[in-house]
């Protein structure tokens, strides 16, 4: 540790003693990242041309008087880029030689008016004032709204130097179970990043390198079918600032943590760079039980099974991003981006088990290790042409990426077996060498446009493509000690190539109604496709295609209906409804056994066929002040619904079978209240309470549940650039169709010291404060009872230091001119 200290403050020497500030230093940072385009134009025999060398000036007002602030000359097409803008109301005032003089209000505010095009300006001899723009200045920790909820990353320091699922443990509605699986209100969402499907699990985006998550409950028509539990879309960093500016990193906690990263960005002139690299690692133990009884008739439960496992978990990954956009023009912009991820995830176990008879009699006793050697590499690139035209909002968006990757599956199992004196059962012990993996492609194309029609109407529409490749490896080989290893075990074994393929086109219409309602209808058609084809013998292809007749072509439209209506300047209320696809995924319909325990094993079902969603939801958005309340009643049903289904083994009822089935229907309501209040500049508080009513018919099973969720974070500034915070979260009793999860509360501590004036961060972490972050399910039928327990994190410590550097200097990649008065600079006011 000593060793791992010294480093740390090796490192933090050496970075401040060459970083900068990415304002180059003050007390106060520069926001001057504003951005003007347009292009100046004069009518001309009915027609429209463009009028060069068009000088275009930016002023603020400064008392009775105007301070100049920018400016720029026409090309000779008339466009004009004026970089390097504060935030706040600005005037723009265009003169051309024989034209009389426009001016034009605007206000640049983030985070949607950083950057604005002032469309096509004609010059004519009447020049008007137009109206400009106003968005509010400062960026929030939470921003709510009616259509999603948008959480900036930056604000949550108890993910600091950890990934993309601790952020998720502190956002409002969600929940992350022991296996790293995400909830929103509790239904499975879908994962985007930056708007698109990906192959990256959670674990291996890094929390640091997130900008914002956002939240949208019940996606319209423009977004996938398939989105029954909502989005959660992680929007990655991207850098807008002039000149260069990045951040150095790294942590170093218990549990053998530790990670580090580098951001690199630069802007200047047509050219934008977005780069990171970033690698993190852990080497945790965690441990984890079965304990099994046989249910007798007076409801009495005897002891039968009980596995206590030893786990350590050994990761790393790497990940590199590079990306660049180009300004082919005002209204044309180019964006290339590339993503590589490597690294490997190693799950060591050593399980202890027993097993008793009726008379509780210890009958036979061993100990099975699991020992795997893992590796996984993906990659991905996109690229995306924006066309953007003179009439405010109307765009063209085109995106196609292509991302690939492979995983290797490779491990040794060993189980010894004893009976009750300690003689080795024949037979033991036992050996299974595991190998094969993975390979996947996937494919997206999609266009968008939109058009407002006019000042109250708007049509959005677009095509999109998604394609996957899967070839799924997994080879099953036991056998006994002191033999020759026997055959591949086809019935434990997979080796199949999946296809996956959506084809979908949407329209969506927005207008305005009187006294400020606003509505929304769209629809939207998908046609879906998956074939698995096994290349064992004996084992048929599985798989769906939908539609697959013209009596079910109805059921491939998803229609939308979202209205609103601003009840005064800070009150909104709406009522959104849509109807969603849940498609079986591979793994659910892959006939393969999985499982790394030997009582417990999933199977898939070929037989499964899609479910489908009908959501509404009825919204109340308050803003008053620094504090924001948004409540949410909202139902969904879900009509042939997926669900896993346990029953012991038809060959040997001490291991139970879980595979999925289509249920009769899952029928959820609730009432979901997020409120952010913020006491002062220095206290900020969020809390989310999300109380529903659970229903579920499986099989000859049912369930009704009232249960809830409950989160609340507290961040405090205290004097000398220090902030603490606290995240804490509840997750009530869940049912499931054969029997529950138990409730589960956790808190999570940070503290934040910035020094020199933003030259660096130095941020504590605790994990799991009480270390009371388990998994607890329970599995009870008439015959047997089973309660299981597992969990990835025990409690820990982490100290991450980050350092950002930088020049604003929008010419840093020029020779400067000596000749020219230096200009000042300016605070965020423009001053």
């Amino acid at each position: 540790m000593l060793k791992i200290s010294s480093t740390v403050t090796l490192l933090f020497l050496t970075l401040f003693a060459f970083a900068q500030r990415p304002d180059g230093g003050g007390a106060s940072p520069k926001m001057n990242i504003g951005k003007l385009t347009g292009k100046i134009m004069e009518e001309s025999g009915g027609a429209k041309k463009p009028i060069p060398f068009t000088s275009v000036t930016v002023l603020r007002a400064m008392g009775q008087k105007d301070s100049l602030i920018g400016g720029a000359l026409t090309e000779e097409n008339g466009d004009f880029t004026i970089p390097g803008l504060p935030f706040g109301p600005l005037k723009v005032k265009i003169s051309a030689l024989g034209f009389k003089e426009m001016v034009k209000m605007v206000k640049i505010s983030p985070p949607d008016n950083v950057e604005q095009d002032l469309g096509n300006l004609v010059l004519v001899p009447d020049a008007k004032v137009l109206d400009g723009v106003t968005i509010t200045a400062e960026k929030a920790s939470t921003q709510l709204s009616l259509e999603k909820r948008v959480f900036n990353v930056d604000k949550s320091i108890t993910a600091t130097g950890g990934t993309a699922e601790d952020v998720m443990k502190n956002v409002p509605s969600v929940t992350v179970d022991a296996d790293g699986g995400v909830k929103l209100r509790d239904n499975t969402p879908t994962i985007y990043v930056d708007g698109k499907p990906t192959l990256m699990a959670l674990t291996q985006i890094p929390a640091d390198q997130i900008e914002s998550v956002e939240v949208i409950t019940n996606p319209s028509a423009k977004y996938e079918a398939s989105t029954t539990g909502g989005i959660l879309n992680i929007v990655l960093k991207k850098n807008r600032k002039p000149g260069y500016n990045g951040i150095v990193g790294l942590g170093v906690g218990s549990g053998g943590r530790y990670n580090g990263m580098f951001s690199l960005n630069a802007h200047q002139d047509k050219w934008t760079l977005n780069s990171f690299f970033n690698f993190n690692a852990e080497d945790k133990a965690s441990t984890g039980y079965v304990n099994r009884f046989i249910v007798g008739a007076d409801g009495s439960h005897i002891p039968y099974f009980n596995q206590n496992t030893d786990v350590n978990f050994n990761t790393n990954f790497k990940l590199a991003r590079v990306g660049v956009d180009y300004a082919l023009n005002n209204r044309n912009t180019l964006s290339l981006y590339g993503t590589a991820v490597s690294g490997k995830f190693n799950i060591d176990l050593n399980q202890k088990y027993y097993y008793s008879g009726v008379s509780a009699d210890s009958l036979t006793t061993g100990v099975r290790t699991q020992q795997p050697l893992n590796s996984f590499n993906n990659y991905n690139f996109e690229g995306t042409w924006k066309k953007t035209f003179p009439k405010k909002d109307e765009s063209l968006t085109t995106t196609a990426s292509f991302s690939f990757g492979n995983g290797s599956n490779a491990a040794m199992w060993t189980t010894t077996g004893y009976n009750a004196s300690g003689q080795a059962l024949s037979d033991y012990p036992q050996y299974v060498n595991i190998t094969g993996g993975n390979t996947n492609r996937q494919g997206i194309f999609q266009m968008d446009y939109s058009n407002p029609l006019n000042d109250s109407t708007k049509i959005e529409m677009g095509v999109r493509s998604y394609w996957k490749q899967t070839d799924q490896q997994y080879f099953y080989a036991p056998y006994i000690h002191d033999q020759t290893p026997s055959a591949l075990d086809t019935s434990l074994s997979q080796n199949a190539l999946i296809n996956e393929n959506v084809n979908a086109a949407y329209f969506t219409y927005s207008s305005r109604w009187a006294n400020n309602w606003n509505y929304q209808l769209g629809l939207r058609f998908e046609e879906s496709y998956l074939n698995g084809a096994s290349r064992f013998q004996n084992v048929g292809d599985y798989g769906y295609t939908f539609p697959n007749s013209s009596k079910n072509i109805l059921n491939s439209f998803f229609p939308s209906f979202f209205v609103s209506k601003k009840v005064d300047e800070s009150t909104e209320i709406g009522f959104n409804a849509s109807r969603k696809i849940g498609r079986p995924g591979f793994f659910q319909l892959m006939p393969g056994v999985r499982g790394s325990d030997k009582q417990n094993i999933t199977i898939g079902n070929p037989a499964l066929q899609p479910e489908f969603t009908n959501k509404a939801e009825i919204n109340y958005n308050k803003i008053f002040g620094n504090n924001s309340w948004l409540s949410t009643v909202y139902a969904s049903l879900e009509d042939n619904t997926i669900k896993p289904f346990t029953i012991p083994s038809a060959t040997d009822p001490s291991v139970l079978v879980t595979t999925f089935v289509n249920g009769q229907n899952e029928i959820i309501y609730g009432i979901d209240n997020t409120l952010k209040l913020g006491f002062g500049k220095n206290f900020e508080v969020t809390a989310n309470a999300n109380i529903f009513n659970f229903s579920l018919k499986v099989d000859t099973f049912q369930k009704s549940f009232l249960t809830g969720n409950a989160k609340l974070g507290l961040t405090y500034r205290f004097p000398g650039n220090i902030t603490a915070q606290i995240n804490s979260g509840y997750r009530g009793k869940r049912p499931q169709a054969q029997g529950y999860n138990e409730a589960n509360a956790y808190m999570d501590f940070a503290v934040k010291k910035t020094f020199f004036h933003g030259a660096a961060n130095i941020t504590f972490n605790i994990n799991d404060v009480f270390d009371s972050r388990t998994d607890i399910s329970v599995y009870d039928q008439p015959t047997y009872f089973q309660e299981t327990m597992r969990r990835r994190d025990t409690r820990f410590y982490k100290l991450s230091i980050q350092i950002p550097f930088g020049n604003p200097d929008a010419s840093m990649f020029k020779k400067k001119d000596k000749k020219g008065p230096e200009q000042p600079a300016m605070d965020d006011n423009g001053q």
